[in-house]
């Protein structure tokens, strides 16, 4: 299962704040899931034994890798990036301010551009 796919499953079940919860606790490491879900294991300690009771179903014994989620460096400056080219920030700033490439700052105006329906495009 991809980290997405994990982030979005508990995120549809209990809601955004437990995703990130989840991932702020334990991104980018493994954790082996219980046979049951008891309060008392470290899981449920931290996001709660609903949480830990969707993961028992769906992974029971197994080992698996918890993501980064949005909480990531990667998706913050990702996220950072596309509200400075939003806002109409100028490339030169937003290399500077963000330590970005100028491709880098292109290819983010491009993309946001693209995903925009065409009566909202500039």
């Amino acid at each position: 299962m991809s980290d997405a796919i994990l982030y979005r499953l508990i995120r549809e079940r209990h809601g955004e704040a437990a995703a990130l919860l989840l991932c702020e606790a334990y991104g980018g490491s493994k954790v082996t899931i219980p046979l049951q879900a008891t309060e008392r294991h470290r899981l449920a300690g931290r996001v709660g034994v609903d949480v830990l009771q969707t993961l028992v179903d769906e992974f029971r014994g197994e080992t698996i890798a918890i993501p980064l989620g949005p909480t990531s460096d990667k998706a913050r400056r990702q996220a950072e990036l596309e509200a400075a080219v939003m806002s109409g920030e100028a490339t030169c700033e937003i290399v500077r301010r963000l330590r970005v490439t100028h491709s880098a700052v292109t290819k983010a105006r491009g993309r946001l551009k693209r995903s925009r329906p065409p009566c909202q495009r500039a």
